[in-house]
């Protein structure tokens, strides 16, 4: 629904710069509309909380640059970060105050708490958690007689909020395969970003580690004007990681002269970026496809979540992978 919103918002702000307004004012004056009895919502919107399903940083920019109340609008705007098994986990990067929220530090995946932001994977205890699925699967570990889930999601946090934690030590024996590995007990309102997932984490051949979803956090800010969206792959035959975007404007591959010139473009800001946010070498893309279709769910690119399908997506642009060079040595 949002999305939808913002593409009439982006066509409106250009019909006024077509006809010679500042893109400045455009945008000030398409804001006013959207949060008036005009806009699309008719002045209604007083809650907007994005929860399950990811937005790109463009849309949920838009969202609070239009409603949030702490740029003149007239909502509550929020990003939750929960899971069915155990309810709300985190508020807009923050521990929620009913979360118990352990990072455990998984080295054999590269993931450690001696990064410029310390990383582990997240387990977590609420009132709400589910220790067992139907099937009579664990959904997680039990430790000191309290239950906590394992979504499978790797997770960073800042060095205070790191720092400041009063709990922390060494996973015994009741952890399962987590044994001997570190972990520290964050504190409600401590900082929690989600980077990537265990299941994805990948080692090349020469021994470094990745994770397509933590460098596409650190990347996300990239040229938000030419990136609708995109994913980071890896390219396991040439040691490498890969961009594939869908562009604000599709019809810069509509010719293979825009194409080119847009993925160069692209794969030098990637560079910028990765370069700015501290990524190593190994992490930054070193090609960049540049696709002529969105993403959806009707396409098998998007889960009915609105999550990004992987699979779903390496599998319909296989032909632009191939274009620049994936698993040819």
């Amino acid at each position: 629904l949002f999305e939808v919103a913002h593409g009439i918002f982006e066509e409106r702000v250009n019909s006024l710069v077509a006809r010679g307004s500042s893109a400045g004012w455009a945008r000030s004056q398409v804001i006013k509309e959207f949060r008036g009895t005009d806009g699309p919502f008719g002045g209604r919107v007083c809650i907007a909380s994005v929860g399950s399903a990811p937005v790109t940083p463009q849309l949920f920019e838009f969202m609070k640059d239009v409603w949030c109340r702490t740029r003149g609008g007239p909502a509550a705007v929020s990003h939750g970060y929960g899971s069915t098994e155990c309810g709300n986990i985190a508020t807009d990067g923050q521990v929620f105050h009913t979360a118990r929220v352990l990072l455990v530090e998984r080295l054999e995946l590269g993931v450690t708490f001696e990064q410029q932001r310390p990383r582990g994977e997240l387990l977590v205890h609420t009132p709400m958690v589910v220790t067992r699925y139907s099937a009579g699967e664990a959904s997680g570990v039990t430790v000191d007689g309290a239950p906590y889930f394992r979504p499978g999601d790797l997770c960073d946090t800042d060095q205070e909020s790191f720092h400041k934690a009063t709990l922390r030590g060494t996973c015994g024996s009741e952890w399962g395969d987590l044994v001997g590995k570190r972990f520290v007990l964050l504190d409600a309102g401590s900082s929690l970003e989600v980077v990537g997932r265990v299941k994805h984490c990948q080692k090349l051949s020469n021994g470094e580690f990745v994770s397509p979803e933590a460098i596409e956090a650190a990347l996300d800010k990239t040229d938000p004007a030419a990136i609708a969206s995109f994913i980071v792959h890896v390219d396991e035959a040439n040691d490498r990681v890969v961009a594939l975007v869908v562009p604000q404007d599709l019809s810069v591959a509509g010719s293979e002269f825009s194409r080119k010139r847009a993925e160069a473009g692209l794969l030098a800001a990637f560079a910028t970026a990765g370069a700015t946010f501290g990524l190593a070498s190994h992490e930054i893309p070193k090609a960049v496809a540049v696709l002529n279709k969105a993403w959806s769910a009707q396409s098998g690119t998007l889960t009915s979540s609105n999550k990004v399908d992987r699979a779903g997506i390496v599998k319909q642009f296989a032909t632009d992978l191939g274009r620049i060079g994936v698993g040819v040595t």
